[in-house]
């Protein structure tokens, strides 16, 4: 089942369609998403606005993204910028 949802150059996750697989760990580019119980303190604030976020989007009824996107035009500066 499809779980992000895009905002202004931001993705977030539903948490109630996130089937918790993991696969998205792995495969963000900038290491920005994390198993539930490993989130760093310091990111501990954004799960309830990711929760929000998702849901609002959701019920705007703007879909799920359910294929593979392109990276944004400012990708590749975030990516150096953390050190990727």
């Amino acid at each position: 089942m499809a779980c992000f949802y895009e905002l202004d150059g931001q993705l977030v996750i539903h948490p109630e369609e996130c089937i918790d697989c993991m696969a998205c760990v792995d495969e963000c580019p900038v290491h920005a998403i994390y198993a539930g119980e490993e989130v760093p303190a310091e990111f501990q604030p954004d799960i309830e606005l990711n929760a929000t976020e998702a849901r609002r989007v959701q019920e705007s009824g703007q879909g799920a993204i359910e294929k593979k996107k392109d990276p944004l035009p400012t990708a590749s500066q975030r990516k150096a910028e953390l050190g990727y």
